[in-house]
C-alpha cells in the first residue's frame, strides 16, 4: 500500500506543544513531539534500526552509523530556524521512535528550509513520513519558512514519486541526485 492510502488517520493537534498524534490505519498510534537534546540515544537506536540501503538513501553516501556529533546537531534545535520532530511508538517502550523529520532554514534566504525526513524500515509505506511532513509544513509556515528543499538520491524510487504527487518541483540534478523543492504551503494543506 502506498502512503497516500493512509490519508485517512486521524489527527489530533496541540498546537502549543507542537504535539499531534495520528492512528495509522493498523491501530500503530505513533506521537509527535519536539525532539529534545536527551534523545541522543533514542534517536542512535532509531539511526540503528535503518537499512544499509536506507541510511544510504538517506544520507547520500554509505555510513553504518551516525557520530555524537551528527546526532546531537539533531536532537539540539532551536525551534525557531531548525526544527525537529521526533515520531514516537506509543505502544513500543523498547523502540520509541519510528522516525524524525528536521527542517532547517536556509542562510540565503530565510523562506526556505532543507527537508530531511528519515523513518525506521520498519514503519516505512505507512503515512508516518507524509505525517511528519504534513507537520514540519504546518510549523514551516508558523515561522515564515514558505518552501522547503530536498535532496533525493535517483534511485529513491518511492520519495520522488510521493514528492512529485505532492506537487514538488524539479529544480536542479547533480551527480545522481535531484534537488526539490515544494510550498509549505501544499505540504501543510495535503498532509
Amino acid at each position: 500500500m502506498l502512503a497516500t492510502d493512509f490519508l485517512d488517520i486521524q489527527v489530533q493537534i496541540c498546537m502549543q506543544t507542537h504535539d499531534s498524534t495520528i492512528t495509522l490505519s493498523d491501530g500503530t498510534v505513533i506521537h509527535f513531539r519536539r525532539i529534545r537534546p536527551s534523545d541522543i540515544s533514542p534517536l542512535s537506536q532509531a539511526f540503528g534500526r535503518l537499512s544499509p540501503r536506507s541510511l544510504y538513501l538517506r544520507f547520500l553516501a554509505p555510513i553504518s552509523r551516525l557520530s555524537d556529533t551528527q546526532l546531537r546537531k539533531i536532537a539540539n534545535v532551536d525551534f525557531v530556524d531548525s526544527v525537529t520532530l521526533a515520531a514516537e511508538l506509543c505502544d513500543v517502550p523498547e523502540q520509541p521512535l519510528a522516525g524524525i523529520g528536521q527542517w532547517v532554514r536556509g542562510s540565503s534566504d530565510p523562506q526556505v528550509a532543507e527537508l530531511a525526513l528519515t523513518v525506521v524500515d520498519e514503519y516505512q509505506r505507512r503515512g508516518v513520513g507524509l505525517a511528519l511532513l504534513h507537520r514540519l509544513a504546518q510549523l514551516a509556515e508558523e515561522r515564515g519558512v514558505h518552501w522547503f528543499e530536498a535532496i533525493v538520491l535517483a534511485g529513491n524510487v518511492a520519495v520522488r514519486s510521493g514528492l512529485n504527487r505532492l506537487g514538488a518541483q524539479q529544480v536542479g540534478y547533480d551527480m545522481g541526485a535531484y534537488e526539490f523543492r515544494i510550498s509549505t504551503r501544499a505540504c501543510s494543506l495535503r498532509g
